[in-house]
């Protein structure tokens, strides 16, 4: 990375840091994948058996519809001892521009979540990664801390299995120490991906049980 691109990130990260944001992990030893979307029964089982088979600990972003028609799945995922954040209850493409209309939707799902596993989360992921006054007040407000992402691998557009290994190769490539992963619930594709992708993060060293605790 040149001198230029190197400072703009640095700046950019100081500004999100300022704003309350977590983009990316504090030890660079850790990665972190993280799941948004779900729960979506029939994918996300798979999910959790897959990270247990490789001991690794993930930050689930959920989204209160979903948890509230999935029956107790978001208490499996927590049972497992991952982290369980709110990633909105409507999932709306557009954040609200007025902080309790973004409060409204956020506290409906923190209590969906806290009916189902009997705790409310503290991480936040607005929707799309949106970031606006609205919902970075609204998060703060309630107590939530806002986590992005260091790599967007679009795992979502996925529609063949071997797309979804050449795309798992690629990660496993491009991944360093520190990193957040997005990855999504809603595309069983992703389960080929981590088929890929997690005995490549076993190999190369870096440590996936640990930064989910580190948010």
């Amino acid at each position: 990375m040149t001198v230029r691109p190197l400072l703009k990130t640095v700046v950019r990260r100081a500004g999100l840091a300022a704003l309350g944001v977590t983009e990316r992990l504090p030890d660079a030893r850790d990665v972190l994948l993280t799941f948004d979307d779900g729960p979506e029964p029939g994918v996300t089982e798979p999910i959790l058996e897959r990270l247990a088979h490789y001991n690794a600990s993930a930050a689930f972003f959920t989204v209160g519809y979903q948890v509230a028609r999935s029956g107790d799945l978001i208490a499996k995922v927590h049972r497992a001892g991952h982290r369980i954040g709110n990633h909105s209850y409507g999932h709306p493409v557009d954040i609200p521009a007025t902080t309790s209309e973004v409060m409204d939707d956020l506290q409906r799902c923190q209590s969906e979540i806290a009916s189902k596993i009997g705790v409310s989360p503290t991480l936040y992921r607005p929707p799309l990664g949106q970031l606006r006054w609205s919902n970075l007040r609204a998060a703060r407000r309630i107590g939530l801390r806002t986590v992005l992402w260091t790599i967007d691998p679009r795992d979502w557009q996925l529609t063949s299995r071997a797309e979804a290994v050449e795309r798992g190769r690629e990660l496993a490539a491009s991944i360093r120490g520190g990193e957040i992963v997005l990855l999504h619930e809603s595309n069983k594709h992703v389960l080929d991906v981590l088929d890929w992708l997690l005995p490549a993060l076993r190999d190369s060293g870096l440590q996936l049980g640990q930064g989910a605790s580190r948010l």
